[in-house]
């Protein structure tokens, strides 16, 4: 964990289960925001174990069933071996991004 995953790990991953349900491959925008920066989250439903990566704060933006976008919505991943570990979504990534990457 000495070095930032790629931009194209960071896609990958991101993407990966976002995508997957979508039949149109354009139905999903993703928009990255900061670079990945080191960062931890404490879980308090699993007494207390810390998960530990690489933070990513990004918005995502989807298609409804009328063929519109619903408009960008927060989120924020942590990576760990280029896999999805954490992920928060809405005021809680807000907090998050803001808290580490946006200074």
């Amino acid at each position: 964990m000495t070095t930032a995953p790629s931009l194209l790990a960071t896609r990958t991953s991101s993407r990966g289960g976002t995508r997957q349900g979508a039949a149109d491959p354009d139905a999903v925008r993703i928009r990255y925001y900061g670079k990945p920066f080191k960062t931890h989250v404490y879980n308090h439903f699993t007494g207390g174990n810390i998960r530990a990566g690489w933070g990513v704060c990004y918005d995502i933006n989807g298609k409804n069933v009328y063929g519109g976008y619903t408009g960008f919505m927060p989120r924020f991943i942590i990576l760990h071996n280029n896999y999805t570990i954490y992920m928060a979504r809405d005021l809680r990534a807000v907090d998050l991004c803001e808290a580490n990457a946006i200074k």
